[in-house]
C-alpha cells in the first residue's frame, strides 16, 4: 500500500469520514478518488456520499468508512 494511501485510510479509521478538500489540506493529496479506489480493492468498506452545494450549483465526495470493524479486512 503507497503511503499516501496509508495516511487516508488512517484518517478514515480515527475520524470515520473525508473529503477531497480535507485530504488536499491535511496530505496534499490531489487524487483522493484514486486512493479511495486502492482501499477499495483491498475491501476496506468505503462509502461515497454526494454533498449539494445549493449556493454553487455543484457537488463534492464525502468518503465514509464502514465503522462496523466486522465488515473490515483481516
Amino acid at each position: 500500500m503507497k503511503p499516501s494511501t496509508q495516511k487516508i485510510l488512517d484518517h478514515l479509521i480515527e475520524h470515520g469520514s473525508l473529503t477531497p478538500l480535507a485530504a488536499l489540506n491535511k496530505f496534499g493529496e490531489f487524487r483522493l478518488a484514486a486512493r479511495i479506489h486502492e482501499l477499495r480493492g483491498y475491501r476496506w468498506p468505503i462509502e461515497t456520499q454526494r454533498v449539494k452545494m445549493e449556493s454553487k450549483g455543484s457537488s463534492y465526495a464525502n468518503y465514509i468508512l464502514d465503522q462496523d470493524q466486522d465488515m473490515w479486512p483481516q
